[in-house]
């Protein structure tokens, strides 16, 4: 049986997911709690190449430290970029952020 916890965040993939691919990304969702949580590709516009963006989603939370240096280490590592997708509870939308936007932040 899985957690409420888990079903929600589940849940809020999938619709980070939906969103992206309705905006013309291919989107590999990664199971079982694997970091990062989504991978999205899509084709630049000049034909040339690929864009490649990890996700990492979180409902109601907001990333750990552990989560944000992890984060910096692959986009230095692998030259990717790398967002957290956050949506607090009762809010309509969810909104990007990248690492360097959160790291210095006080965690809830």
């Amino acid at each position: 049986m899985t957690s409420k916890s888990y079903r929600k965040g589940y849940r809020f993939e999938k619709e980070v997911q939906k969103w992206l691919e309705k905006e013309g990304w291919f989107v590999v969702r990664q199971g079982k709690s694997k970091f990062p949580d989504l991978i999205a590709i899509r084709k630049l516009m000049s034909g040339n190449g690929f864009r490649v963006v990890f996700i990492e989603c979180k409902y109601n939370k907001k990333p750990s430290r552990e989560e944000i240096m992890k984060a910096k280490e692959l986009e230095e590592k692998y030259g990717i970029q790398f967002e957290f997708c956050i949506k607090k509870k009762g809010d309509r939308d969810f909104n990007f952020y990248g690492p360097e936007e959160l790291d210095g932040e006080d965690e809830e």
